[in-house]
């Protein structure tokens, strides 16, 4: 924005990047996320990237070995989590120890 001189108001122009950094934030979907962290019983089990519809499940040393080897049709992260979750053996309606947690992209 020209100010006195002709020279840019830098603030005016820090100010619109952050209020258009919050707005891209408020509004995306959950697509926007590519990176999640798997947590079984609030302890980091694993890693779910996804590019796309492909998604790749990486465990790391210590999961529990009943999630390994997961290979379910399921293309969401949401139905992936219910159905690790089934794989431990939780009841549909039952308080999960799984959670997939997005990591945003632009952080």
């Amino acid at each position: 924005m020209p100010a006195v001189g002709g020279k840019t108001d830098e603030t005016a122009g820090g100010r619109f990047g952050r209020m258009f950094a919050t707005i891209r934030r408020s509004f995306a979907a959950e697509d926007h996320y590519g990176l999640w962290t798997l947590t079984v019983d609030g302890a980091v089990a694993g890693a779910l990237f996804r590019e796309g519809d492909l998604m790749e499940l990486t465990l790391f040393d210590g999961a529990d070995p009943r999630l390994a080897g997961f290979d379910g049709p399921v293309n969401e992260p949401a139905l992936l989590e219910q159905a690790l979750a089934a794989r431990l053996g939780e009841t549909v309606g039952t308080a999960s120890r799984v959670k997939l947690s997005p990591i945003p992209a632009w952080v």
